[in-house]
């Protein structure tokens, strides 16, 4: 991301222009950047309400490979209801 700045605005974070022409084309490359370890096979069927299922456990492993301060990937994620 960069920040423009016009005189008397407040700053505007824009995307680089390298990522305009591939939102155009639909031609986005993504990677994961971790995997969620469960008893659940599927998302689907995953219970979303925490009292439903109280005993079973998850873990994330966040890629150090694409992370080197794993901890950092997670800033803000509290502010999200859901993640798949």
């Amino acid at each position: 991301m960069r920040v423009l700045e016009e005189p008397g605005s407040q700053p505007t974070a824009t995307p680089c222009g390298c990522v305009k022409p591939a939102l155009e084309t639909g031609n986005l490359l993504t990677e994961p950047i971790g995997y969620l370890e469960s008893c659940f096979s599927a998302k689907n069927g995953t219970p979303r309400q925490p009292s439903i299922c109280s005993h079973s456990r998850a873990c994330l492993r966040i890629r150090k490979s694409i992370f080197n301060n794993p901890e950092h990937s997670l800033m803000g994620l509290e502010q999200f209801s859901h993640v798949w």
